[in-house]
């Protein structure tokens, strides 16, 4: 089975167990620049297609997908949290460091929902595989990517981020 099919299965599955029944169209994976993760964008097919889209991320132990603010213009993101283990960092629109840890094996479909306002990033512990879906379907001007340590976010953020990464600060 190549990549390609087994990220299918592995997607076609976990929307499954969040309710999402429609086929998908699955991309090739991508992997932002700086960044070692990948990104594997799919579409619904049928009438849910401009209602919603998403990507599968593919996160290797230790690393991080980009730490992103939701912007005014964006939707409402939910991610599913389905193979490996690691954490959910963010910060809510009251300026809240929320933090929510996936244990391997992940045995439950259970569902991150943020929007406008929100910072996030995803850190794995081990390869950390996570649905995401977007409504309505994802446009660039969504979200903005934060620099690694940026001082615009507070450093019990970045403390955090770090820690969660298995380092005590920055040492790319």
């Amino acid at each position: 089975m190549s990549i390609l099919e087994s990220d299918r299965s592995l997607l076609i599955r976990a929307l499954h167990a969040v309710g999402y029944e429609d086929d998908i169209l699955v991309d090739q994976p991508i992997r932002p620049d700086g960044y070692n993760y990948s990104l594997t964008p799919y579409t619904f097919v049928g009438d849910r297609q401009a209602k919603v889209d998403g990507v599968l991320w593919t996160i290797p132990p230790g690393q991080s997908s980009r730490v992103v603010r939701v912007e005014k213009a964006g939707g409402i993101f939910q991610d599913v949290p389905i193979e490996g283990s690691g954490y959910f960092l963010s910060i809510d629109p009251e300026g809240e460091i929320i933090s929510y840890t996936f244990a391997h094996p992940i045995v439950d479909s259970t569902m991150v929902e943020y929007g406008p306002g929100w910072v996030t990033t995803w850190i794995a512990e081990r390869e950390f595989k996570v649905v995401g879906l977007t409504t309505p379907p994802f446009q660039e001007n969504m979200e903005s990517f934060i620099p690694i340590d940026d001082p615009q976010l507070p450093s019990e953020f970045w403390v955090k981020y770090w820690k969660l990464r298995g380092r005590e600060e920055n040492s790319i």
